[in-house]
């Protein structure tokens, strides 16, 4: 599309089924238009103005252009496998500060990088 989202569409029985992506191929929205009577290219353009989208320049993807653009998909959208659960000593690997009577345990955020810190108040 101009902007350079993507829409895919795929047919089934008694309607069309779509996904909107970004240029970077992270899914938008998704849904169905039920209109079978509607051609491929009318059915793109019905989607696309019931978001006020412009269509450009529309052209069919297939073979190894296809396969390339669903991988592509596939992979910007995928939820990455959550971390195993490594005890108290894998959460917070650096040793505690104690400032009086709080204590400060410090650890790097596997997925972002920031350090977070988790404070407390040690008993009397």
């Amino acid at each position: 599309m101009e902007n350079g989202d993507y829409l895919y569409i795929q047919t089934s029985e008694t309607s069309y089924d779509y996904t909107l992506y970004d240029p970077d191929y992270k899914e938008l929205d998704g849904g169905q238009l039920d209109n079978p009577d509607l051609s491929l290219a009318e059915a793109g353009k019905e989607i696309l103005a019931a978001y006020e989208l412009s269509a450009g320049k529309m052209e069919p993807l297939a073979g190894d252009r296809l396969d390339d653009f669903l991988e592509a998909t596939e992979q910007a959208n995928a939820i990455s496998q959550p971390q195993a659960w490594n005890g108290i000593n894998g959460l917070l690997n650096l040793e505690p500060r104690f400032e009086g009577n709080r204590i400060t345990l410090s650890t790097a955020c596997r997925p972002c990088g920031k350090t977070l810190d988790f404070r407390g108040l040690l008993p009397p």
